[in-house]
């Protein structure tokens, strides 16, 4: 998501990206996010940093700003602002409706696995739920709110 911002929360830095998809880890197990973080800090040191057993460094540099996430974590606020924007356009639209509206506008992810192990496949699945939200989509198909 391109935002060309600059950040109220670091002076100074330029934030092209707020956050976007950027692939698969190692493992091909799950989609991964690329979020700003505060540059140094104790986060983006620690996630830039080979992990525990063994775990890959998240390919960034400690001092950098960025952090490569995945999970539930990343994935509530991406819901959370493609139903703000459902909401938006339609804000009589019920809970139901919203997320019949999510389920409905995703791009499957059918190969790899979860760090649970449960894997993916067409269609929903424990792995990666409904799929990637296509917030574009979503948002094409809604009409402005109703007069």
């Amino acid at each position: 998501h391109a935002s060309s911002f600059d950040s109220t929360l670091f002076p100074g830095r330029h934030v092209p990206d707020v956050c976007g998809l950027v692939g698969q880890d190692v493992g091909g197990r799950a989609p991964l996010l690329m979020l700003p973080v505060a540059p140094g800090s104790d986060l983006d040191r620690e996630l830039a940093a080979p992990g525990a057993g063994g775990a890959p460094a998240d390919g960034t540099a400690p001092d950098d700003g960025w952090a490569l996430l995945s999970g539930t974590s990343s994935a509530a606020p991406q819901v959370a602002g493609a139903a703000a924007l459902a909401l938006q356009l339609r804000p009589e639209l019920s809970p139901a409706e919203v997320r019949a509206l999510l389920a409905a506008h995703v791009r499957d992810v059918s190969t790899g696995a979860s760090a649970t192990g449960d894997l993916a496949g067409p269609g929903p699945d424990a792995a990666t739920g409904a799929g990637l939200i296509d917030v574009a989509g979503l948002v094409r198909s809604l009409p402005g709110p109703k007069d």
